[in-house]
């Protein structure tokens, strides 16, 4: 968690808070530590109130049923090319449309990138 908030940081610039579940994920210590150093406020919801952080629980439950829930996987490389290429899909087309047909788009060219 931290190498990537480090690198979007880098990439987008810094944000003045970030909104998270009480995941373990993000509440480590070294989260904790470098967001105080850059002065990034950390909000956490409140347990057992996922809709305080509605929009990142839709798109968790749309990439899990779009993407996870759809293919087997023989390697961390194809889990990586379909997200990206279904990623620029999500981004780039009509979320509600795009969710429905995910599965008979015939996007099933996975490549392995190492």
């Amino acid at each position: 968690m931290v190498r990537a908030l480090t690198e979007l940081v880098e990439l987008r610039g810094q944000p003045q808070r970030l909104r998270m579940d009480n995941g373990p994920e993000l509440i480590s210590r070294e989260l904790v530590t470098l967001a105080a150093e850059r002065g990034i406020a950390l909000q956490f919801i409140q347990r057992g109130k996922p809709t305080q952080n509605a929009y990142i629980e839709r798109f968790n439950r749309t990439y899990l049923t779009a993407v996870l829930d759809c293919y087997v996987f023989n390697s961390l490389g194809e889990v990586r090319a379909l997200t990206q290429e279904w990623l620029h899909q999500y981004n780039h087309t009509a979320r509600l449309r795009m969710t429905r047909s995910w599965p008979m788009m015939g996007i099933n060219r996975v490549q392995n990138i190492n």
